[in-house]
């Protein structure tokens, strides 16, 4: 009597079509379009997958194989829903184990979604499928509805903005409380799967001061300009050089621009740099001239001196400067 043997369930997906429809038309297109008549996806490529998708994708569509490409040491799968890529993974031939399996992450409408792939025998699948990249139209390949996981859409994270968009802070995950912050309310309204955030001065996290409205919009305005009441004050231009506009954009406090539509700097910048350092150096040498001036004045002062001396001391001895000294013997 022969032994029985039982083949393990991924062995046995390598020689037959699971995960994908037995019926499909695995004949692959080339990149111009053209059916590789002659070619065949290799069973062995795919042993195993499985993909979680929300219910509100559940139409009737299921996931296809729409491309698969064979490149050196890796093959690559896309899987798509329709028209628009699901999913696609990549495994390298001598990283591969037999029967592997590989997280999917969804792309797109589908970034929530996720699954596993489990590529097969990637070295038998080298010799039976030649490098080049090949295309399935969608629904051609399709995978077996046993295949998908149905699970309603949630929401993944709650991720706050900071006012007018400058700020994001980090997605909040889990259970995530909403919590009213001062003279805030938060309701979650019955019936409208709704949570509303309404201002409430009496109902808060934590209640503020109550302000004096009144007297803080007495004191905190603009009476007058120039002595002028506001309820009369009109600023204008002057129609010709002299242009006066509001601005009211929303992340910019209101302002009044007064603006000279008809005189023009005829310097710029670097102009008025060079003629500022031309003026330090002029400045620079006039302090130098000053000084060797000072020093030559006071050299003709004591040279006045000394020539007043002189003469003064030949007027008293006469003799000393005329007569000249005896012979020698």
């Amino acid at each position: 009597m022969a032994a029985v043997e039982n083949i393990e369930w991924l062995n046995q997906n390598l020689l037959r079509a699971y995960p994908l429809r037995e019926d499909a038309d695995f004949t692959p297109l080339l990149p111009g379009g053209a059916r590789a008549e002659g070619l065949r996806l290799p069973t062995c490529l795919i042993s195993d997958f499985s993909f979680t998708l929300a219910f509100d994708d559940a139409d009737g569509t299921v996931p296809s194989l729409t491309g698969v490409t064979h490149a050196g040491d890796g093959f690559s799968v896309e899987i798509s829903l329709g028209d628009a890529v699901l999913t696609a993974r990549t495994a390298k031939l001598s990283e591969h184990a037999v029967n592997q399996a590989y997280p999917l992450v969804g792309q797109g409408d589908n970034a929530d979604c996720g699954g596993w792939i489990v590529f097969g025998d990637l070295a038998r699948a080298a010799e039976e499928l030649p490098e080049g990249a090949y295309r399935f139209p969608a629904g051609q390949v399709p995978f077996e509805v046993s295949t998908l996981r149905m699970a309603p859409r949630g929401v993944r994270s709650i991720t706050a903005v900071g006012k007018y968009g400058l700020k994001t802070y980090a997605p909040l995950y889990g259970n995530v409380r909403i919590i009213a912050g001062s003279d805030m309310a938060v309701r979650n309204v019955a019936g409208s799967n709704a949570i509303w955030l309404q201002a409430d001065s009496k109902t808060g996290y934590e209640r503020t001061k109550q302000c004096d409205c009144a007297a803080a919009g007495e004191s905190r305005r603009v009476k007058t300009v120039n002595g002028m009441p506001v309820e009369h004050v009109q600023i204008v231009g002057d129609d010709a050089c002299v242009d006066v506009e509001t601005v009211t954009e929303a992340d910019v406090p209101k302002t009044v621009k007064i603006k000279d539509k008809c005189s023009t700097p005829c310097c710029g910048c670097s102009e008025l740099n060079f003629v500022e350092s031309a003026i330090a150096t002029i400045n620079k040498s006039i302090a130098t001239l000053n000084g060797y001036a000072e020093a030559l004045r006071a050299r003709v002062e004591e040279l006045k001196t000394n020539d007043a001396v002189t003469t003064a001391a030949v007027a008293s001895y006469p003799g000393v400067a005329t007569t000249p000294p005896p012979a020698a013997t």
